[in-house]
């Protein structure tokens, strides 16, 4: 069993926060499955709890975190909207 508990943060002056995402990915018999979810829990408490429960079977339980910081939006280069192509023109 495999977490991959996943942060990417806010780069510097962005007011959104950071997102969480966990993956769980088990693999039963060569058949692997996975499924990611929100998480804003302590992803080592539950890798811990989840080795106490599953160790004793012979389940390994192994936690990667990964953090990055969400990409700056890029501002429209060159253009600008509004306005008219030509000074002075009444329009009609």
């Amino acid at each position: 069993m495999r977490l991959t508990h996943k942060v990417v943060e806010p780069y510097p002056g962005d007011y959104k926060p950071a997102v969480s995402t966990l993956t769980l990915e088990l693999a039963l018999r060569g058949v692997r499955e996975q499924l990611t979810l929100p998480f804003d829990g302590d992803p080592q408490r539950l890798a811990d709890s989840l080795k106490a429960l599953l160790g004793p079977a012979g389940v390994v339980v192994m936690l990667r975190t990964e953090r990055s910081t969400r990409d700056r939006p890029q501002r429209n280069s060159g253009w600008t909207s509004g306005g008219s192509a030509s000074a002075n023109s009444g329009g009609g």
